[in-house]
């Protein structure tokens, strides 16, 4: 579950990550952000793979080119989102909007904001990947995509039952449609 092996055959259920990341981009340039950071994750993570695709897209679709400079690939935690703003901030033309690998990016990133005086939401808009329990919470509420991971969860060990009962024996592929929930750190607003 969540993460495709490219060098085994085995059962798979995850989210469209590509169409997640398409939805929060496009949702930031809907907004006007011409300049989007994409921080954090693993380059070589199928996950991280999938939601480059569809940053990709999105912008391919504005008819805009990607500034590299901000995109910085970083271990998806709290620390690494730190990390990965730091480096994409104090550019001498910085992002207007921040696309993070996961909610626990965006956690870093939005606490290191903080730290520089700069309000998600309204200085910069940021939008986090999974919706862990914790972004509705969080101060202010991250928007950012589901990615249903009970759901996964359940599909996954169904799976595997299936497997065990030998009730299947085909290999397959369960893709979940994501949800994008818009909150406080780049609502319409």
């Amino acid at each position: 579950a969540n993460r495709e092996l490219s060098d085994v055959q085995c059962d798979y259920v995850g989210v469209d990550y590509e169409q997640g990341a398409w939805m929060a981009v496009h949702h930031l340039l809907q907004k006007g952000h011409r300049r989007i950071a994409f921080l954090g994750g693993i380059k070589t993570s199928s996950t991280w793979i999938e939601r480059m695709k569809g940053f990709k897209k999105a912008h391919d679709e504005a008819n805009l080119t990607i500034d590299e400079s901000l995109i910085i690939d970083m271990v998806p935690t709290r620390e690494g989102g730190k990390e990965a703003l730091t480096q994409v901030i104090d550019q001498t033309d910085p992002p207007t909007a921040i696309f993070c690998f996961s909610d626990l990016v965006a956690f870093g990133v939005i606490q290191e904001l903080s730290a520089r005086d700069i309000k998600p939401g309204e200085d910069i808009d940021v939008v986090g990947f999974d919706n862990v329990p914790e972004a509705e919470m969080y101060h202010p509420p991250l928007t950012t995509v589901s990615s249903f991971p009970r759901s996964i969860g359940v599909k996954a060990a169904n799976l595997l039952y299936h497997k065990m009962n030998e009730q299947d024996e085909e290999l397959q592929r369960l893709i979940l449609k994501p949800q994008l929930h818009i909150r406080e750190t780049s609502s319409s607003s």
